[in-house]
This record gives C-alpha cells, sequence and structure tokens, in this order.
C-alpha cells in the first residue's frame, strides 16, 4: 500500500451549490474526532493563505466542509469527514493569515430535525424505522443483517426525530450516529461491513497496538450490544460490599490503541484484522478515531480504539 505524496481536498460551500476547493497547496492542518455514538462528530482545522473573498464565502450561514485525505501514489484523496462550520474565525501567526475553522458533522439535522406520526399495532419496525431516519433529510446506511421485527402496540411519537431513533434502533437491537452526514445504522455492538481493513505494519501500521481494557457493569455492557462469551470479554465480580448485587457483576472488555498511516477506511463501526506481535489476524471494531492532519510536516494519521469482535 503505497503512502507517499500527501493529498488532501477540503470543498466548502452550501449544500447544492459549487463549492470553494482548497487542496495540499496551501497549508492546511487539522483534528477530527469520530465515535460510534449518536452525539455530533467534531472537527476543527487551519488553513494558511486563503484569500478575503474565498473567507468571506466561508462565513455563509449552513456552509458544509467535505474533508478527504489520502496519497498520491495510492488512491487520492478520499472523503473520511464531513460536516457543518459552527465556527470560522481569521487568525494572524508572524506574517501569516490563517483561518481557523470548526466542524460539527451532521449538527443542524441532529438538533432540529422533528417527526409527528403514528402507526397501528403490528407494523413493521423497519418500516417506522425508515419513516424515523428519513425525518434528518441525510441519507441513510443500514447494515444489511439488520432483521426485523413488528411491533405489537401501536407507535406514535411527536419530537425529536434522535429521540424517536433511540427508541425505534432500542427495540430493533441496532444503533445509529451520524458519520459523514450520513445516518449509519448497524446492529449493537456490529460492525457496518464484514470487509475489514487489514492493518500491519505494511499497511499504515504505526508502532505497537497498545491493550486496553474497560470494565462494565454487564448489565450496561448489554445495552451496547457486549455480552459474556463473545472475544475479548471476561466475566468477573465486583469485590465492593457497598454495590447493589445486580452491580457486582462485570465485564472487562479487551482491546487495543492504534496508530496508523492516514486511512479514511479506518471509522466508528468499521471492520479491522490486526496483525503485529501477539495479534495474528484477530478482528476488531472501531469504537473511535481520531484524524490527525497536516500537509506540509505534521502528522497525517489516525488513532483508533479498537474492541475485539468475534471472528468473522
Amino acid at each position: 500500500m503505497p503512502m507517499f505524496g500527501r493529498q488532501i481536498e477540503v470543498i466548502i460551500g452550501l449544500p447544492g451549490s459549487e463549492g470553494v476547493k482548497i487542496t495540499e497547496v496551501f497549508h492546511v492542518s487539522g483534528r477530527f474526532t469520530r465515535t460510534s455514538g449518536s452525539s455530533a462528530n467534531k472537527g476543527e482545522f487551519t488553513v494558511t493563505g486563503l484569500k478575503d473573498d474565498t473567507v468571506r464565502k466561508m462565513q455563509t450561514p449552513g456552509a458544509v466542509v467535505i474533508f478527504k485525505a489520502g496519497y498520491l501514489q495510492d488512491h487520492g484523496p478520499v472523503t473520511f469527514f464531513a460536516g457543518t462550520i459552527t465556527r470560522i474565525e481569521p487568525t494572524r501567526d508572524g506574517t501569516d493569515d490563517n483561518v481557523v475553522i470548526e466542524l460539527m458533522d451532521s449538527v443542524i439535522p441532529l438538533r432540529d430535525a422533528k417527526i409527528s406520526g403514528s402507526f397501528p399495532p403490528n407494523t413493521s419496525a423497519l418500516k417506522i424505522l425508515d419513516y424515523v431516519s428519513g425525518q434528518f433529510g441525510l441519507p441513510v446506511r443500514k447494515n444489511l443483517k439488520i432483521a426485523d421485527r413488528q411491533m405489537v402496540r401501536a407507535f406514535a411519537y411527536n419530537g425529536r426525530a434522535r429521540n424517536a431513533m433511540n427508541e425505534i434502533c432500542q427495540f430493533l437491537g441496532l444503533e445509529w450516529s451520524a458519520q459523514g452526514n450520513e445516518i449509519q445504522i448497524i446492529k449493537k455492538g456490529d460492525v457496518y461491513s464484514d470487509v475489514a481493513v487489514v492493518l500491519s505494519h505494511g499497511t499504515g501500521l504505526l508502532g505497537s497496538p497498545k491493550p486496553k481494557a474497560k470494565n462494565m457493569i454487564e448489565k450496561g455492557a448489554a445495552k451496547k450490544g457486549i455480552k459474556y462469551g463473545q472475544d475479548g470479554v471476561i466475566r468477573f465480580t465486583k469485590t465492593d460490599p457497598s454495590a447493589k448485587i445486580k452491580d457486582r457483576q462485570m465485564l472487562q472488555v479487551q482491546g487495543y490503541s492504534v496508530e496508523s498511516l492516514m486511512n479514511p477506511m479506518i471509522y466508528p463501526g468499521a471492520l479491522v484484522q490486526l496483525y503485529s506481535r501477539g495479534v495474528d489476524g484477530k478482528f476488531f471494531r472501531v469504537e473511535a478515531c481520531e484524524y490527525e492532519i497536516d500537509t506540509h510536516s505534521g502528522n497525517f494519521l489516525v488513532r483508533a480504539e479498537l474492541r475485539a469482535v468475534d471472528s468473522k
């Protein structure tokens, strides 16, 4: 996997209109965080040397940003973050004119989307899910392994679409999040695709994976699709005598923190097959990731939190 010649492409503008394009000709640096939760992902980047009229176009309310990165000798720039501008601030660093831009992924639909609708008893839950997720006005991508159920009772909701999404996804055993101005829906604790990103020192892995474990109350872990018997999940009993009996049964959820050269295919809900010393091809789900980019001399990489999943 060739990893030479950093490339970025930033497109800024109003949805449906021709935007301003920024490439690696400018000095661009930034940091972007994505998680598998339903809160908006965040990012911030700085561009040096933009003209005043370009900055004014970027300050249009509701402007969105599509951020791409990659390598000249690989596949070129690929989208890894998209969001709405929440703050833009011109600054000066010595003789350089900079613009600092803050983004939030899908922040306006997540904040403003509302629904008012009802369905009779015995309606397909997936039909209700399609209706509710469609109210965000964003493309929806669902894992194809999602199974349907019937809502025995009538379903009626009047309020925020994100709250209705929580309710219907809980019924179906699903989780949802906004990823790159799209609504992603997958089974709780599962991955979006069975096609794994192979991560090794030959494909961009930097350094050694750092073991990471998280202790969770078993009942709470189940709500996230994590159960005893899955790969990397160990059960133990909490010894604190003051804890309630139901809170003493614990799970230790094992995984790794890893760093890789910039790879947009590593995102929350992605499947990773890891090869390193002591980890020979085991599969992991990406729980969260942080991208750090610099077109000149800084980092151009992704840090990811991985949790072990059953072998595919």
